[in-house]
């Protein structure tokens, strides 16, 4: 063999998998631009109008230090490979069989690989200055020798008959029976972060640290598959039995590429969304304009928005019925209007509350406070609800929670006295509040029909965000989880672990909702980054990620088809002269499928 071939320094193989690492003096031939390059970037990226959703099959659990109760090692045969602290040895998850966990394997058996040779080629030997393959049968021939140039840094991949390898900047490519190799790909990004590369037979993807792409075996331009949850480094990327397996050190996620995906309903450009309801097969919204506030109406699968109504400034979001909007204002006014456009009718004023109360003045909160206690998000409070006889609210500035038969008439006070209520629910027995004050915030509930009062939870946390389904109640604090039914009575969920990255700054206006058993969370932290919508499914601990990387979504609202996911955006600045407050770039609506 030459002894002008660079030195391979390690190759580590077991059954059929290996991973190279080499070493030479010479960078590789750079091309005339990266756009010569054979897989390529074309220009800005754009925000895809689709997403697919990511089943998580594997996450770690980590404290506030950062430690994890997982490790995951690496994929092989169709198996995830992955250690516990807490436990022995290492274990297996069958991926091809549903996900199942086997049996404790050989800890001490050979380095787990993510580098495959799949189809005829298999290794066949190592020297110290070649890498040898060859196919199942037949003699074995040098595949990458490194000739005068460039160094192997580390072999890639092998597929159709090329062998993927990289070589500082670039990923090059060359013919598995020998020949040049050529930079066919950027290995890292401009932040000088490493790319991860995979193929299915079909399609060459390159993962970063949050994103997935795809293009041609043939060549093109890199198009993005999916927005993956922010990680330490680049995911690895894992073709199984036609679907895709992203693996992190911390989790790993199934995407479907055949699965129904997420769509973006709503986009618009610096108008802030204040609110999302569902109602039948239309999608209802409200927009901040200069002279108030508007209801739009699209269908909820897609298509042109109309304008519904035309409101005054509302001081909360406005609940719905099969003909109806009840919406309050910021001065304290709770208003009936046609969906259609026809009849308006004002059903209370506040000083109507305040005699119902016997209170002459008004005290606490400001007729204002509603819209301006928002924690820097453009969407509103959800302090309205209807039924079929009755509508409910709470009126901030008496510190009240009121119902009102929804034709008009006497005004009947559930609950006097709350410090700062931020959110107001029902189900078909009882309303429930989430009221903040000095000694923290509690979760009320109090009879439809009147009574005292009942303190179901308290805690330090900024809110509670919680959703009536059914018989049941669910509740989240930071992230811990809880269920209160009338079958089961008080239960604690398992928690959705790191997939909500624990921090000491806790959720801020976190969006919650709950249908059907299933729990819908997303966490929108202070700094405004891009946050993950996560489902909970029943009594198990089945999790789906419905939006990797949504920019705050503040509201969520579920129906039997799909999750409307309320994207209000991050702050832009300069302050808009609309509302005086700070400018986002916002907003978009979303339907994820559940």
């Amino acid at each position: 063999m030459s002894r002008g071939l660079h030195e391979i320094v390690r190759a580590v193989a077991w059954s059929g998998a290996m991973v190279v690492v080499g070493c030479g003096a010479a960078p590789p031939p750079r091309p005339v631009s990266d756009f010569d390059l054979l897989f390529r970037d074309e220009g800005k990226e754009e925000e895809p109008e689709q997403q697919p959703v990511l089943d998580v099959i594997a996450v770690a659990d980590t404290d506030f230090d950062g430690r994890s109760d997982l490790s995951l090692k690496g994929i092989r045969g169709g198996a995830l490979y992955f250690t516990e602290t807490r436990g022995h040895g290492l274990r297996r998850l069958d991926l091809e069989g549903g996900a199942r966990l086997m049996d404790d394997v050989d800890p001490f058996g050979e380095p787990i690989v993510t580098a495959s040779l799949p189809g005829a080629l298999s290794t066949a030997g190592t020297s110290d200055r070649a890498l040898w393959l060859s196919r199942r049968e037949g003699p074995p021939g040098v595949a990458a020798n490194a000739p005068a140039g460039p160094s192997i840094d580390r072999t890639e991949l092998v597929d159709s008959g090329f062998l993927y390898w990289r070589s500082g900047d670039y990923l090059m490519r060359q013919p598995a029976r020998g020949g040049p190799a050529i930079p066919v790909a950027r290995a890292r990004d401009t932040m000088r972060s490493e790319y991860t590369f995979a193929s299915d037979g079909r399609s060459l993807y390159r993962a970063s640290q949050k994103a997935l792409f795809r293009a041609p075996l043939s060549g093109g331009a890199w198009q993005e598959v999916a927005r993956l949850p922010p990680a330490d480094r680049a995911w690895t990327i894992h073709p199984i039995a036609g679907k895709l397996y992203a693996l992190s050190s911390r989790m790993l996620l199934r995407l479907d590429p055949e699965a129904p995906r997420a769509r973006r309903l709503v986009a618009l450009d610096g108008v802030p969304i204040g609110s999302i309801a569902v109602l039948g097969s239309a999608l209802y919204y409200t927009t901040r304009q200069e002279t108030g506030d508007v209801l739009w109406v699209t269908p909820k699968r897609g298509g042109a928005s109309t304008p519904a109504l035309k409101l005054e400034q509302l001081g909360a979001a406005p609940a719905l019925d099969e003909a109806h909007a009840f919406f309050l204002t910021v001065d304290g006014r709770l208003v009936r209007a046609s969906l259609t456009g026809g009849s308006r009718e004002t059903l209370v004023v506040s000083d109507d509350v305040a005699r119902a109360l016997s209170a002459p003045e008004p005290y606490g909160y400001g007729p204002s406070a509603s819209r301006e206690d928002l924690r820097g998000s453009p969407a509103l409070p959800e302090l309205v609800a209807v039924d079929t006889t009755s509508v409910y609210w709470v009126d901030r500035a008496q510190r009240a929670a009121l119902k009102l038969p929804k034709r008009g008439g006497s005004i009947e006070v559930l609950v006097r006295g709350l410090e700062n209520p931020d959110k107001l629910a029902i189900d078909d027995l009882y309303v429930y509040l989430s009221d903040d004050g000095p000694g923290g915030t509690r979760l009320l509930r109090v009879d439809k029909m009147g009574g005292r009062p009942e303190v179901l939870a308290r805690a330090r946390v900024p809110a509670f965000h919680f959703s009536a389904s059914g018989e049941a109640l669910f509740w989240a604090a930071d992230d811990d989880l809880f269920s209160l039914s009338r079958e089961d009575g008080f239960r604690a969920l398992p928690r959705l672990g790191s997939l909500l990255d624990r921090s000491m700054s806790h959720n801020v206006d976190c969006s919650f909702a709950a249908r059907g058993g299933d729990v819908f969370y997303a966490r929108c932290e202070d700094d405004w980054s891009s946050s993950l919508v996560v489902r909970r499914s029943g009594e198990q601990r089945a999790l789906r990620i419905l939006g990797a990387q949504h920019r705050h979504p503040a509201r969520l609202a579920v129906d039997a088809d799909a999750v409307y996911i309320l994207e209000v955006g991050t702050k832009a600045g300069p302050r808009s002269r609309v509302s005086g407050r700070e400018r986002f770039h916002c907003c978009s609506i979303w339907a994820a499928p559940r």
